[in-house]
């Protein structure tokens, strides 16, 4: 077991750290704001990345961050998700107070809804000007990644036994546009990293998209092998059960969170 300064002391070993949420559980989200302070307090070149905000409104986010516009513009034209101020805006407080970099990291929503409806050659006959805002590659693998993709999406809508071609194409559609969403905010971070090499930088996103180092993480490491990725993985233990280690979770990631829910 390890006190959250015992944590930033490991996590010093590594170029990219994934902090996985749970998007609505209050304790994760207490959690990664109380990070914040022992990792800036070890190293001063810390970078923030975040799945919560698009590459679309990053002037935004720089704005309010250098105290140029208001807090309420900048919630104006940034799309913060409903728990911001809640939730993140702690994230973000810490980062305007410190003057430390944030990115926004991922694809607009309305591209990656265009992917699934429309096809990946819709988004390459786009602007220039528009296609900054994804990643310039689209990587698909049929790997552990979309099986438990797959998985989720069928217990989610009550898929039961084989797939019909359909619903195969439709919720393969669905996973080229979770796949652009991982490509994108690992091409963000790896961007910023060669302009900036000295720079650490934790990235928080739904776990979903670094357990088992799958999703960005995997993508960021397929794009700069030489990255030392660190995964922090939430382990979700029942409210009637002790909280204990489970054998099986050994994998999800290198730095684990046992707790139970907190659903906010």
């Amino acid at each position: 077991s390890l006190t959250l300064s015992e944590l930033a002391d490991k996590l010093q070993n590594c170029d990219v750290v994934f902090f996985g949420e749970l998007h609505d559980d209050i304790l994760i989200h207490r959690l990664e704001a109380e990070i914040l302070p022992f990792l800036y307090e070890k190293n001063k070149n810390l970078v923030i990345s975040m799945e919560m905000f698009e590459r679309d409104v990053q002037k935004y986010l720089d704005q309010y961050l250098a105290g140029k516009i208001s807090e309420a513009d900048f919630l104006k034209n940034s799309r913060p998700w409903p728990n911001y101020r809640t939730d993140y805006r702690p994230i973000i407080e810490f980062a305007k107070e410190h003057k430390l970099p944030v990115l926004a990291g991922n694809i607009p929503r309305k591209y990656a809804a265009m992917l699934n409806k429309q096809g990946y050659e819709t988004l390459k006959k786009l602007p220039a000007e528009e296609q900054k805002y994804f990643a310039e590659k689209l990587v698909v693998r049929d790997d552990n990644y979309k099986k438990r993709f797959l998985e989720t999406m069928k217990s989610n809508m009550g898929i039961h036994g084989e797939l019909s071609a359909a619903r195969k194409n439709m919720l393969g559609n669905f996973y080229a546009a979770q796949c652009f969403k991982d490509d994108t905010m690992a091409e963000s971070i790896d961007n910023y990293l060669k302009n900036h090499p000295q720079k650490k930088v934790i990235h928080f996103n739904g776990d979903f998209h670094s357990n088992s180092h799958l999703g960005t993480a995997q993508k960021l490491a397929l794009l700069n092998p030489s990255l030392k990725i660190c995964v922090i993985a939430p382990i979700i233990i029942s409210t009637n059960d002790k909280l204990k280690f489970p054998e099986n979770s050994k994998t999800e990631g290198d730095f684990l969170l046992i707790l139970h829910r907190h659903s906010s």
